[in-house]
């Protein structure tokens, strides 16, 4: 197994050593979920890649915390086979987050 951690904060700023990932699991910041097509941003970047992410308050990339970005990690495997479901997530009427349903989990190919 390889892996590479990663931060895009309105761009890559490097290239990436594990283009043939075959699992990216990513926290992005709600503002940047809303107004980027994040799933085209690391398609882009790991094409061959499943991606598993959720939104965030904030970003967890080495050793501090960033904001506005997408943070994670990208995982290449010498076999491994991976089946992505999808749930709703329910909130309730009492919980007081002002962030829609979709912004909390994101799962896509």
């Amino acid at each position: 197994m390889k892996s590479e951690l990663f931060s895009w904060h309105t761009e890559w700023g490097r290239d990436s050593d594990l283009s043939d990932a075959s699992l990216v699991i990513y926290f992005a910041a709600p503002t940047v979920i809303r107004g980027h097509n994040v799933s085209d941003i690391l398609r882009k970047r790991y094409p061959l890649a499943r991606q598993i992410g959720c939104s965030s308050g904030g970003e967890i990339h080495d050793a501090g915390v960033i904001e506005e970005s997408i943070s994670g990690v990208a995982l290449s495997f010498d076999r491994a086979e991976f089946k992505i479901v999808s749930t709703s997530v329910n909130l309730g009427e009492d919980h007081h987050s002002s962030l829609q349903q979709q912004d909390w989990c994101s799962l896509a190919r």
